[in-house]
């Protein structure tokens, strides 16, 4: 490493062509800031390498060279952008720290995807001959930092959020997309299809075996679904998380296994439909629930009764939405957000991602305490517009 970092900083302006720019991602890549998020390494890799190629970067090309077939231009836009941005914030960490003393600096400038190489050189203070000239400038360079950090200070972190962004633990937000079949579809045209009751490729040769005269007419899909749902989560998550200088990593439920969503920080929000693991996570971490295909049972506590609530609704105007923020191992944290149809999400989402609401909450049911606990929700949406809460259940979970 040492070797590599006296290469690093031995290039001159006029020496540093492709090969020099290659030599110093790799010594980027190969330091702790990150080996320790692939995700950052295997963009930051693709962005020079096709910045040194002369390649037009816009969003959908990356998502498309990056993801191939499972990319989908309506949420994965907004899954581009977030990753961009916690690379920039990567890179800015990594010249704050490991990277102080090298000698050029890798750039991503806000709305540019390209990489610029810059010279990472700390101007030395000039001595003033006037001694009693520097105690003023020191006064008032402080007086200006002052004045700027109560500026742009970040916001206070909203009621239930906190442990996220105190802990040492990365973030994952996992979106729920549906498994898809192939078929004829009832316009008669041949295309993409969901049977809810078919969530994995092996419930499809389960379901074939039982029927193996749609052998020709039936077959797996080779891509997933998201409704708008996932970019509307995104972009309100991605927000709340920006302002308190933080961010997470973007998964999808179809690609993710129980051992990656328990590791971390973790945040769901999707459907119940498409028979996720989460839905595991939620019974285990939550005693009195028990939630089950398009059932929700709610064992009683110490002031309501035993409850079931029937989730399964047209989701036109009204559902059910369950929101539960559980703290997992480690000290690390969890906030599901469940309904059976997207209204029920963007709702929820949109209610506990805003200080004031979130504060209320805390305020009403748990006397101001940044409390664990289980919600469910009737939501109503005119058009899946001008979303409505109305909490029918809040038990704190002990």
């Amino acid at each position: 490493m040492k070797r590599l970092n006296s290469i690093v900083n031995s290039f001159e302006m006029n020496d540093l062509d492709h090969i020099a720019k290659k030599r110093l991602l790799e010594h980027v890549l190969s330091t702790s800031t990150f080996a320790k998020s692939p995700t950052s390494s295997v963009l930051l890799e693709y962005l020079v390498n096709s910045t040194l190629a002369g390649a037009d970067l816009k969003e959908t090309s990356i998502g498309v060279d990056l993801l191939g077939d499972k990319f989908d231009a309506e949420s994965g836009n907004a899954r581009i952008r977030v990753n961009i941005y916690n690379l920039r914030k990567k890179l800015d960490n990594y010249y704050e720290d490991e990277g102080a003393e090298d000698a050029w600096r890798m750039v991503i400038e806000k709305g540019q995807y390209r990489v610029d190489f810059v010279p990472n050189k700390i101007e030395k203070p000039v001595r003033n001959r006037r001694r009693f000239l520097v105690p003023i400038l020191l006064s008032a360079l402080l007086l200006s930092w002052l004045i700027f950090f109560l500026v742009n200070r970040p916001e206070p972190a909203p009621f239930f959020w906190k442990g996220f962004f105190d802990n040492d633990a990365s973030t994952s937000l996992v979106i729920g997309d549906s498994y898809g079949l192939m078929g004829e579809l009832a316009t008669g045209t041949h295309g993409w299809f969901r049977d809810y009751n078919i969530n994995s490729l092996d419930e499809v040769y389960a379901f074939l075996e039982k029927h193996p005269e749609l052998k020709n007419q039936v077959e797996p899909a080779n891509y997933f679904y998201t409704t708008g749902m996932a970019a509307f989560a995104t972009k309100e998550l991605a927000a709340l998380f920006q302002r308190n200088e933080a961010d997470f990593t973007i998964r999808f439920s179809s690609n993710s296994s129980y051992s990656d969503i328990i590791e971390g920080n973790s945040i769901y929000v999707g459907p119940l439909k498409n028979e996720n693991k989460f839905i595991r996570l939620f019974n285990e971490g939550n005693r009195a629930f028990n939630l089950q295909g398009n059932r929700l049972q709610f064992s009683g506590d110490s002031i309501q009764p035993q409850q079931e609530f029937n989730l399964s609704t047209e989701g036109l105007v009204s559902e059910y939405a369950i929101v539960s923020r559980m703290s997992g191992p480690k000290q690390t944290a969890r906030f599901l957000f469940f309904s059976d149809h997207d209204i029920g999400v963007k709702a929820t989402v949109e209610y506990f991602t805003n200080a004031d609401s979130a504060q209320a909450f805390a305020t009403r049911y748990f006397d101001g305490r940044d409390a664990s606990f289980t919600a469910v929700f009737e939501t109503r949406g005119v058009e899946r517009n001008r979303l409505k809460l109305n909490p029918v259940l809040v038990s704190e979970i002990h």
